[in-house]
């Protein structure tokens, strides 16, 4: 993950390419609005991704909106703890005070 993240600093995702979708306090006003602003943020986060090679192999990365998804949203389970514990690797660090 690191070299696809470290095509991302310094990057500015427009999120609002098409207008504004929220109002005043933030909130959501048009959730049409919200999802193409939020598509066309996706699509550019592809295009980074997309120019990224790794070990020598070419990363290609596509958006795919979710009505032409293959992913059964019903399908999708929840993580239990022991294939998160192992799984994942989480870190924590301790508190520093000065």
């Amino acid at each position: 993950m690191a070299p696809l993240s470290k095509e991302l600093s310094g990057l500015i995702l427009p999120h609002e390419q098409y207008r504004s979708h929220l109002d005043a306090q933030g909130n959501t006003i048009n959730p049409k609005l919200e999802e193409k602003n939020f598509e066309y943020a996706r699509k550019c986060l592809a295009e980074v991704w997309s120019a990224v090679v790794l070990d020598n192999y070419p990363t290609i990365a596509e958006y795919i909106s979710a009505e032409n998804s293959e992913l059964n949203q019903e399908s999708l389970e929840e993580v239990d703890d022991k294939w998160f514990s192992t799984h994942i690797r989480t870190r924590s660090h301790p508190n520093v005070l000065m």
